[in-house]
């Protein structure tokens, strides 16, 4: 029987979907295992399976030397700390002595839309799969006096039209990076604001990180420049750019253009030939 009241309660078990912002994200030892569980991960969903295959492009180029690199290092609202900046500045100097072409330039893109876009497309994809209680929650924050519960709330109640407004913005944004990679093949940017950082089960909205010599709420460091692609839907692939003064490692990120996943990941697999080496064990791990 169906509850007269609540007329879609036999979907509350979620279905498997294609929800905004979910991605696969395999992790492996070296670039190539990456590429190899491309060919396993990538296909549509299953109900499409009848006629649609998803053949990936090969990579834009094979050679690390003939990759046009573009290079965004840094943003006014959302910089690295010092020891990452130190780490990329590091990475990118050796990429230029290796001879890569580099190109300092960015697509005409702002990185504080791209994070914005991200966490209201985040939050009200979420409230999909929240707890009847924690949407109430949400409707009662609109008459919140806590702009930052209103706004919460705003996004996690949100009118679709007010969601295909986002979603255009997403599309010019998409149409940015399409010029964009007409004039290179990948771009570096940073992974996060820092470098790698002790785990912290406390909820996100409520987690702080040290950024320098600050105390800064963790999403708004971890978020940022990982929310380029994910927005965009783009591939990226993270490698190792290099290590601390104090030990820690430090990612690169290696964003792609829009269905073309190999062609980061065989700039990975070139920089771990030529660069920056196969993976080897932490200190400690050994045995």
């Amino acid at each position: 029987m169906q509850d007269a009241k609540k007329p879609w309660s036999q979907f509350e078990t979620i279905f498997p979907m294609d929800l905004d912002l979910v991605v696969n994200g395999p992790l492996a030892r070296s670039a190539e295992d990456l590429r190899l569980v491309m060919d396993i991960i990538v296909s549509p969903l299953t109900y499409q399976r009848k006629a649609i295959r998803i053949r990936l492009p090969e990579p834009r180029k094979k050679a690390l030397s003939d990759f046009k690199v573009g290079v965004w290092m840094d943003d006014p609202l959302f910089p690295p700390d010092d020891d990452t900046e130190t780490v990329l500045s590091d990475f990118i100097d050796r990429l230029a002595r290796a001879g890569v072409p580099l190109v300092d330039k960015k697509p005409n893109i702002d990185l504080k839309t791209s994070y914005d876009l991200r966490n209201a497309f985040d939050i009200t994809t979420l409230s999909l799969v929240q707890p009847p209680e924690i949407y109430q929650q949400a409707v009662d924050a609109l008459e919140s006096d806590d702009e930052d519960a209103k706004l919460w709330g705003k996004v996690m109640t949100m009118r679709h039209r007010d969601w295909l407004f986002l979603n255009y913005v997403r599309a010019f944004e998409r149409q940015q990076w399409n010029d964009y990679f007409k004039e290179v093949d990948v771009m570096l940017c940073p992974v996060t604001r820092i470098p790698a950082h002790p785990h912290d089960h406390t909820p996100i909205p409520e987690r702080m990180v040290r950024f320098n010599e600050e105390t800064l709420n963790y999403w708004d460091v971890m978020g940022p420049w990982i929310s380029l692609a994910t927005v965009a839907y783009l591939p990226a692939t993270v490698a190792p750019a290099g290590f601390t003064s104090g030990g820690l490692p430090v990612g690169i990120q290696i964003v792609g253009p829009y269905l073309e996943g190999l062609t980061p990941i065989q700039f990975a697999i070139n920089l771990e030939k030529e660069i920056i080496g196969p993976y080897q064990l932490p200190k400690g791990f050994e045995g």
